[in-house]
């Protein structure tokens, strides 16, 4: 009997995008954030930033599915499918929108660092909110991304996360 000697191939997986910043500010893992929802990666897995500003710009290019009627929340849809929920300060939801100024309706098209909208971070933080700017990917399996944490970020300019399809 004879045996090919065949070279395994190693099977490496094609970087489909990246995910940019979408604040200005410290990047922390998704698992460090004070809700249990976000930090047991219940909604995806992801990364937050301890904002500097209050100016929010849509960290991928693609089509804006949803704006939550309080503002603190938008879902994009990128062109391979990538489902990114950008959810602003934790239990904001309670602020019914106060605070929170949307740049963007459902159908807009947006280019990573296009405005997205604008936070008033003193209001949050003098009604006691935590101010994180949370970036979750929501339609990927586990280990088809790679998070870069531990950094400051430049808002639509630094990469943050790296995908895989």
């Amino acid at each position: 009997m004879f045996f090919k000697n065949k070279k395994k191939e190693k099977t490496k997986k094609k970087t489909a995008g990246i995910i940019f910043a979408a604040q200005s500010g410290k990047v922390i893992p998704v698992t460090q954030v004070n809700d249990k929802v976000f930090s047991q990666k219940v909604l995806g897995d992801g990364v937050a930033i301890k904002p500097e500003s209050g100016a929010v710009v849509s960290p991928v290019g693609g089509e804006v599915v949803t704006v939550a009627d309080t503002l603190h929340a938008y879902g994009i849809k990128t062109d391979d499918g990538l489902e990114v929920l950008i959810h602003i300060g934790v239990n904001t939801v309670d602020l019914n929108g106060e605070g929170f100024c949307s740049r963007v309706s459902e159908g807009n098209r947006l280019s990573a660092g296009d405005p997205l909208c604008y936070v008033d971070l003193g209001l949050l933080k003098s009604r006691g909110y935590d101010t994180d700017i949370i970036i979750l990917v929501t339609n990927l399996e586990p280990g088809a991304m790679t998070a870069h944490c531990g950094i400051n970020a430049t808002a639509g300019r630094t990469c943050v996360i790296e995908y895989h399809m």
